[in-house]
């Protein structure tokens, strides 16, 4: 009997109202449970914080923002590759990376992807245009499961383009792609997790909840450390892991220009900065000769 991989599959990729609640339902049942016995309590609260923004994201990041980027994606594809679209599917299905084992095709899948995003991630914080639209997600001056799914569409579309790109040229197959949804989509929300763990020995194996929560503190010695979604290895080969001994992460938030608390203002927040970036660009300097007193 073949493996009913779709049955797994299905919630994540076609969500609907009522398997983003059952989902919601079933963290709040683990891991809200987890944070309440294992939270630290030396952690400090640098700002407001909005649950029903969190509320909200629970359910506009799956239903809208994954509706977006799939649309874009279908029509991006559609436009690049026109009418050998086609062809192009037949090589997926039939040769290249299809060929591999499923489970290797997906281990391979989780292992580029993370790659791809760490780097377009670490270009979300040291780009200043891009860090507008990232700032969405380092918002919370919390961190907990609850507020992982604060996205901006944006930073969820040019994310997930820069990683499908490859991965369907490459030619996995589409079970291995979808397969690797569910597990990425476990990571990510325990990672943000409000407890002390570092999973150990697989701390530089797998990202942990304290990994995590140094790449969204506020702390000086903790900005822009721990791109990495999955697998801290890039952190280590390029130079940004960050993961003391014995200390936890404190404060959370963005260190400066904190998006507004509530949704319509967090969607608009980076059009508001990049026009006031446009306008300061665009705004003519004074020769200091011409201004009132500094005259010789």
């Amino acid at each position: 009997m073949p493996f009913d991989w779709e049955s797994i599959v299905h919630p994540f990729a076609h969500p609907t109202p009522l398997s983003v609640a059952a989902s919601l339902a079933l963290f709040a049942l683990t891991l809200g449970l987890l944070e309440r016995f294992f939270a630290p309590r030396q952690r400090e609260a640098t700002g407001p914080r909005s649950r029903w923004l969190d509320l909200l994201y629970w359910f506009f990041t799956p239903l809208v923002t994954k509706f977006i980027t799939i649309s874009v994606l279908a029509r991006l594809l559609a436009c690049i590759f026109g009418q050998s679209l086609e062809e192009l599917e037949s090589y997926r299905n039939h040769g290249g990376s299809a060929q591999l084992p499923l489970g290797l095709q997906v281990g391979l899948v989780l292992l580029l992807g993370d790659f791809i995003h760490y780097w377009v991630h670490r270009l979300f914080h040291e780009l200043d245009f891009l860090w507008p639209v990232h700032a969405i997600h380092h918002s919370p001056t919390e961190l907990d499961w609850f507020s992982s799914m604060r996205m901006h569409p944006l930073n969820d579309l040019v994310t997930r383009v820069a990683q499908s790109l490859p991965l369907y040229l490459l030619g996995f197959s589409l079970e291995a792609i979808l397969l690797s949804v569910p597990i990425v989509s476990l990571v990510v929300i325990v990672s943000h997790t409000n407890v002390p763990w570092t999973f150990g020995p697989l701390r530089w194996v797998i990202v942990s909840p304290v990994y995590h929560q140094w790449h969204h503190s506020s702390e000086p010695e903790a900005l822009d450390k721990n791109y990495a979604g999955m697998f801290p290895i890039w952190d280590v080969l390029f130079g940004t892991s960050y993961l003391p001994h014995g200390r936890l992460a404190c404060r959370f938030g963005c260190k400066s220009d904190q998006p507004p608390e509530h949704l319509a203002g967090q969607l608009v927040h980076p059009f508001k900065v990049w026009t006031q970036m446009v306008r300061q660009h665009s705004m003519p300097t004074v020769p200091p000769t011409l201004i009132p007193g500094t005259e010789k």
